[in-house]
């Protein structure tokens, strides 16, 4: 990664996970969500000016009821898209770099959202291959260490073979009437559409919209944890199982993903397979050929929000939830 001067990394990217940092105390005073934070950017890489797009903004899951509405997903909904996009015109393809910043290091889910949308602002021609910056805090070791949170059995997971899997992903014989579907426990199904096109983002893909929609309706109906699906079964028409749903699904405690005969959508990513994409996100350490991202770690990092997140836990004033535990 060549695009920017030696400041981009000394103070830029510090200052912006720092600031990160500070609005995550606040969010966990505030009760919202947990100690993490994210913004969005666009560093000119000629000037070095930098262009605020949204953030510093926070974890949701709490307040949104969604396991998977980290501060780096809340960055990327389709306002804050939007807002990227125009930020990218004004600045112009050859001179922008994205920059996501974040207090930690990305779970699997919230890293496959990130390649995902840098490889379709790839695609159609806003910055360039190698433009897009992803700079972070705590490591998953801090974040185990300092907060309780345990992120890093879900990469292993993703990283280790088909069959020693946390969510057993089989071949059904159903034939599925929609492109994705959830079905709880109890028999009762939610299903979802490919809203991509609709909603302006490359995230809103139909198991995302099967998930989510079994949230909201579990948060409607007033549970404490309306983010853990409880075993729910994942059934899906993609041919290949994709990062972003496996990873969702280990947050939001999906038991099995059933892979059935129906109406197929395209794959997670544009120019890339399921099965690449899912190679991609699970490849460590970071920056390896076939990358959309680059990923930076800011060194030294306070950290304050974890910290105070962990007294508040020792005061009982707060609880963790670790989707499914490895």
């Amino acid at each position: 990664m060549t695009h920017y001067n030696a400041d981009f990394v000394s103070h830029l990217l510090p200052d912006l996970v720092a600031a990160c940092d500070a609005a995550a105390v606040h969010n966990v005073r505030a009760g919202h969500g947990g100690p993490f934070g994210a913004s969005l950017s666009v560093y000119h890489r000629d000037t070095g000016a930098l262009v605020p797009v949204v953030g510093p903004v926070c974890n949701a899951v709490l307040e949104t009821g969604l396991a998977g509405a980290h501060a780096e997903d809340q960055v990327l909904q389709p306002a804050c898209l939007r807002a990227l996009r125009d930020a990218l015109q004004m600045i112009g393809r050859d001179h922008a770099i994205v920059v996501l910043a974040s207090s930690g290091e990305s779970c699997p889910a919230c890293y496959s959202k990130i390649e995902i949308v840098a490889r379709a602002l790839i695609a159609d021609g806003v910055i360039e291959p190698g433009a897009f910056v992803l700079a972070y805090g705590a490591s998953y070791d801090d974040t185990r260490t300092v907060a309780g949170f345990n992120d890093e059995p879900y990469h292993a997971d993703m990283a280790g073979p088909l069959e020693n899997r946390m969510i057993p992903c089989v071949r059904g014989d159903e034939e599925l009437p929609v492109p994705a579907r959830v079905v709880m426990p109890d028999g009762v199904a939610y299903d979802g559409a490919d809203a991509r096109t609709a909603q302006g983002t490359p995230l809103f893909t139909p198991e995302i919209q099967a998930i989510y929609t079994a949230c909201r309706a579990q948060k409607k109906s007033g549970m404490d944890e309306p983010w853990n699906l409880r075993r729910a079964v994942l059934y899906t028409t993609a041919p290949m199982i994709g990062p972003l749903m496996y990873a969702e699904s280990q947050w939001a405690n999906i038991g099995r993903i059933v892979q059935c005969d129906g109406p197929q959508t395209a794959a997670e990513a544009p120019d890339v397979s399921n099965d690449a994409l899912f190679a991609v996100v699970a490849a460590r350490p970071y920056n390896k050929a076939g990358t959309a991202v680059h990923v930076v770690r800011v060194t030294p990092f306070a950290n304050l929000a974890q910290h105070e997140w962990a007294r508040l836990s020792d005061a009982g004033q707060v609880a963790h939830y670790n989707g499914i535990e490895a």
